[in-house]
């Protein structure tokens, strides 16, 4: 078979609330005048600033440590109770699936990451993000939680900042030991603005310093922490470029890519992934990722340099072993009849290899200028990755294959190996699935407004229908022919390709199996990237069969 604020009013800063000491600011604003004498002291080297410790695990919108967080389309993360109000979606009516009919607004609308607008069923819970909040709040919260407060509230140590966002001055007194868990415990209260800067620190009131101390702890402490859960479950070193999918789970962005080669499911829940599109066009987990450059800038600077010499090194880039005959499906099989020497000996190669995997793209047999033709070569640029399910050899040296779509590839170079042709080829992928709900919606609502009254309401224009209808108008076409008795229907045929899909991202590769129309006619649903396109191919092939005298 063929081969995803509440906030507290700051306390105003004033000539008649002098700080007495000041230990380190953000910027270079403040005047020099403003630094006291020799008695004052800075904030752990190790732990740089604390509050920059606090702000990479705050909520954007409360400025609360983060609870219960959920993963954003855009790659930004909040708390699930400060999300947005939800509103219906229009115009949308593929994929039907739970939570895909509301949508919000996000919070970075305007960020050249996001989009504005997110469905409800793109967002969800992000387990690791989740554990990591948690050790702040066990390292750094529990200890505020459960014992007496080291100062009154009058002669903790003061600490003064800019809110960036409301460029106003704010200003409180911490009410535990050690910077970062009295910063944290601010920001538990949400007195400490997430977007805080220009933070100026006061003179600790405790002797010989200890504060450092107990800020060294806790960092330590909470490095150790967090890097035990920042392994990535299938490489089993520190996750780079941090992709969270929709079940919750975060990998490494190649290591998810790695893993849609083989599966659709989740390495750790088994759930499906649901992640077709282009994954480097996919954001990366923010927040999971501001955590590891902050905390292991080392570390990921060595990651980062192994992964790129392993991908410009020599057995980076293998040459795929290409069938040139036929067009093949993703989803479907196909069955071959291998006889040509130099067919023999690639099967033979790509069995000998273990992953049983070689390209089908079309033979150019008139030699016209196809979508997508490359060079002089005698076939078109896009194919289809296949997987071999079955082989059977034939006593005299010939074999008998079913091989199963796995994906699609476009050839960027090719060249001879023993008499067949060897590409490198990259992977074809749909766009996502907020870009296709988007593109319904978008077609839709154009052409309902620029609809004129006397259209023909029984064949109304492709680009007019919702997705939905455009599959059901192409199931409708295939169910008449079946009950007409159409010879390209024989049971035989139903057999191998399977009863008719339901499914509309599937359905046009069934269809385009079985249809009896040339293979030049069928060849740019291949390299068409949604399945809103491919339907509307689909639709129109079956309106143009309709037409003809069978």
């Amino acid at each position: 078979m063929e081969d995803a604020a509440e906030s507290t009013s700051p306390t105003n800063l004033t000539d008649a609330d002098p700080i007495p000491t000041v230990t380190v600011m953000e910027s270079s604003d403040v005047s020099t005048s403003d630094v006291s004498s020799s008695e004052e002291h800075a904030p752990s080297d190790t732990a740089d600033l604390p509050h920059l410790v606090i702000q990479l695990i705050q909520c954007q919108h409360c400025s609360r440590p983060l609870r219960t967080p959920v993963r954003l389309p855009c790659g930004n993360s909040a708390c699930r109770e400060c999300l947005p109000a939800f509103r219906p979606r229009t115009g949308i009516t593929y994929p039907v699936a739970e939570g895909r009919d509301q949508e919000f607004t996000c919070f970075w609308k305007g960020n050249k990451t996001c989009v504005g607008d997110h469905c409800v069923g793109d967002c969800g819970a992000d387990v690791l993000l989740g554990k990591l909040a948690g050790l702040f709040g066990e390292i750094l919260g529990s200890q505020a939680n459960n014992v007496p407060r080291d100062w009154s509230e009058d002669d903790g140590p003061l600490l003064r900042w800019k809110a960036d966002g409301q460029n106003q001055n704010g200003s409180g007194r911490l009410q535990q030991h050690g910077w970062l868990r009295g910063i944290y415990s601010m920001a538990l209260e949400g007195q400490f603005p997430s977007d805080a800067c220009e933070v100026i620190y006061g003179e600790s009131p405790t002797p010989g310093g200890s504060t450092e101390v107990q800020d060294l702890i806790h960092f330590q402490t909470l490095r150790d922490s967090l890097r035990a859960e920042l392994d990535c479950q299938v490489c089993y070193a520190l996750v780079l470029d941090p992709m969270t999918t929709p079940c919750g789970h975060t990998f490494c962005r190649k290591c998810v890519a790695r893993v849609l080669d083989h599966t659709d499911l989740c390495p750790i829940c088994r759930r499906k992934i649901g992640m077709t599109s282009d994954l480097q066009s996919e954001p990366i987990n923010q927040t999971v990722a501001r955590l590891i450059d902050y905390f292991f800038p080392d570390q990921i600077s060595a990651r980062r340099e192994t992964s790129a010499q392993d991908e410009t090194g020599p057995d980076y880039e293998k040459n795929l072993p290409l069938f040139v005959c036929t067009l093949s499906f993703p989803t479907m099989p196909t069955f071959l009849h291998v006889f040509e020497p130099r067919y023999r000996l690639m099967i033979r190669r790509v069995l000998a290899n273990g992953n049983g995997k070689f390209g089908m793209v079309m033979y150019n047999r008139q030699g016209r200028v196809l979508p997508g033709q490359l060079g002089d070569v005698p076939f078109v640029q896009y194919g289809t990755l296949l997987m071999i399910e079955r082989y059977e050899l034939l006593p005299d040296g010939r074999s008998l294959v079913v091989a199963t779509g796995v994906s699609r590839f476009k050839i960027l170079d090719s060249g001879m190996l023993d008499g067949y042709y060897v590409a490198k080829t990259e992977r074809i992928d749909d766009i996502s699935l907020a870009e296709e709900e988007r593109l319904e919606s978008m077609e839709t609502s154009i052409n309902s407004t620029n609809a004129l009254p006397e259209a023909n309401e029984s064949n109304p224009p492709l680009d007019s229908m919702p997705t939905q209808q455009l599959l059901l108008s192409a199931r409708e076409f295939i169910s008449n022919k079946r009950r007409s008795g159409a010879p390209w229907l024989h049971p035989r045929v139903m057999l191998a390709y399977g009863p008719i899909p339901i499914d509309a991202a599937r359905f046009p590769w069934w269809f385009a199996s079985i249809l009896p129309i040339s293979e030049e006619e069928k060849y740019p649903i291949l390299a068409a990237t949604s399945v809103r396109e491919r339907l509307k191919i689909s639709a129109k092939w079956a309106r143009q069969l309709e037409a003809r005298d069978w």
